[in-house]
Parts: C-alpha cells; sequence; structure tokens
C-alpha cells in the first residue's frame, strides 16, 4: 500500500469511530449514570444503618426486677442487630427477668417475662 492508500484507510477508520460513538445516545448514559447513582446510595444507606440495642453493663439475676441502672443504650451496625433484641430501655424498665442475663450481653424479648 502507498502513503495515500493509508492516510484513506486511517481516515475512514476515524470516520467510522466517530459515527458509532454518535449512535449511543448521551441521555440514554445520563439515565443509566444516574440509576447507578442512587443505587449505590441507597446500598450505602443499608451499609451505613444503625439501630439501638439494650445492653446489660450488671448482671441480672433471674427473677430480678430490671433497674435502669443495669441497663445500657448502645448502637450497632443494623446488620448485626438480633431480631428479638430489645431497643428501648424504656420496654424494659420494671418488668423481670425471665432468666440470668450477664454483664455485656444484648438484651432480648426472651430474656423477659411476660408483661403484666
Amino acid at each position: 500500500m502507498n502513503q495515500n492508500s493509508w492516510q484513506v484507510l486511517i481516515a475512514v477508520s476515524t470516520l467510522a469511530i466517530v459515527g458509532l460513538s454518535g449512535c449511543i445516545p448521551i441521555d440514554k448514559i445520563n439515565d443509566q449514570k444516574k440509576l447507578y447513582e442512587a443505587r449505590q446510595a441507597e446500598l450505602d444507606a443499608k451499609t451505613n444503618a444503625r439501630s439501638t440495642i439494650v445492653y446489660a453493663i450488671k448482671d441480672i439475676p433471674r427473677g430480678a426486677i430490671i433497674k435502669v441502672e443495669a441497663l445500657e443504650e448502645r448502637e450497632m451496625d443494623k446488620s448485626k442487630v438480633p431480631e428479638d433484641a430489645v431497643t428501648s430501655m424504656s420496654l424494659i424498665v420494671g418488668r423481670k427477668a425471665n432468666r440470668d442475663v450477664s454483664a455485656r450481653q444484648i438484651i432480648s424479648q426472651d430474656d423477659l417475662a411476660p408483661a403484666q
């Protein structure tokens, strides 16, 4: 091939590439980008979600009336919170312990005697 043939081949190839890039609408790319960003924000929110749990800071014997001094509210990753975890001290202060609860334990609904 001579030099003119190469120049023509390069020019035609460049036009073909530029022409193909014009076939993808910019609006569609922007819509996809917005959808991706929205999904990423939703995932980030779920990943970073926090929940309050009630934590025993003192041993609570079975049958004892639960006092506020034995409890503490803490935040933790929502994905790590047990399903039956108590989420507010106000729900359990004054109730009886259904079983022994150790210090440093998350309080669950099963740890509580039925409300009367």
